[in-house]
């Protein structure tokens, strides 16, 4: 009669011990840390501003996961380890809708991962040959691409030096692009977008990103005006931005469902929309900067 509880002990032990042993034998031998990245960028296609939020990342082949950085991700390899990160952005603005940057290159390099140590790495990426940078303003010349569509009495549009930061990375003192309601303003809107209309856009399913930096004191509408070959041009709503609440905010938007399965030769113009509700404060602006339309031909 004192045998069972006896056995029963020895089992729960011997239990306990494999999954000890088990635990033991798959613990993390290292961990791999990226904290940031590096932009490469040719100055004939532009600046290195980018917010490059996420990396796809690959070990021998292994698919290991998505991350947010900065990240510090285990590795269950040792020695001598290709890996591969695959740069992603967060798209229009969401912070739970990633999608990669394919004008990068992926950077695949050889680490050598040690057990039970981090390696620390600094991915750094540059455009791919074929990435078309079709259109990009820094305003840096103090001049502007932008023109006023509607602009009503007292409101202006101008280049002006402002402070730039981009979460803590970039700061500096910059030209930015201005668009001001003023007191005289009675209509309560403006829209302004790119003087040039981009003609012969991709319209076979590829991916066409528009990117840019806004503060924005007031809701603006991003739309397009896109025209294909013998229609009338018509306005595309894409995108509603909230206010940015005094801080510079990066968006990165895909236009390859306003410009795929389009029968005939499709051109855009990108148009910016802002209204004023009654009673807002006046001398209310709106700041952009960087902005980028590239694709891969």
């Amino acid at each position: 009669m004192n045998r069972q509880p006896s056995q029963l002990l020895f089992f729960v032990l011997l239990v306990l011990g494999i999954f000890g042993c088990e635990k033991k034998s798959n613990q993390t031998p290292s961990f791999l840390v990226v904290d940031s990245v590096i932009m490469d960028v040719p100055s004939a296609q532009g600046n290195n501003i980018h917010e490059i939020s996420a990396l796809q990342v690959y070990a021998n082949g292994d698919f290991l996961g998505l991350f947010e950085m900065p990240f510090k991700v285990p590795i269950l390899k040792s020695g001598k380890t290709k890996f591969q990160f695959i740069p992603y952005v967060r798209l229009n603005g969401s912070k739970n809708q990633w999608a990669p940057h394919r004008c990068f290159i992926s950077k695949d390099t050889f680490l050598t991962i040690n057990t039970l140590s981090n390696t620390v790495y600094l991915p750094s990426f540059t455009l791919k040959d074929n990435a078309i940078v079709r259109f990009e303003e820094d305003f840096n010349d103090g001049n502007s691409k932008m023109k006023a569509v509607l602009l009503n009495k007292g409101d202006s549009l101008f280049v002006e030096s402002r402070t730039f930061d981009l979460n803590g990375r970039f700061s500096s003192i910059s030209p930015v692009f201005v668009a001001r309601f003023n007191d005289q303003d009675s209509a309560g809107f403006m829209d302004f977008g790119t003087f040039e209309s981009f003609s012969a856009m991709p319209n076979d399913g590829k991916s066409v990103q528009f990117d840019f930096d806004i503060k924005a004191d007031l809701p603006v509408q991003l739309s397009l005006i896109r025209t294909v070959s013998g229609r009338i041009p018509e306005v595309v709503p894409y995108l509603y931005i909230n206010p940015t609440d005094g801080k510079w905010k990066r968006f990165y938007v895909d236009l390859v469902h306003e410009l795929s399965g389009q029968t005939g030769a499709v051109s855009i113009q990108v148009l910016f929309s802002i209204n004023k509700p009654p009673g807002k404060i006046a001398k209310r602006e709106i700041c952009l900067d960087n902005l980028r339309l590239s694709y891969l031909k």
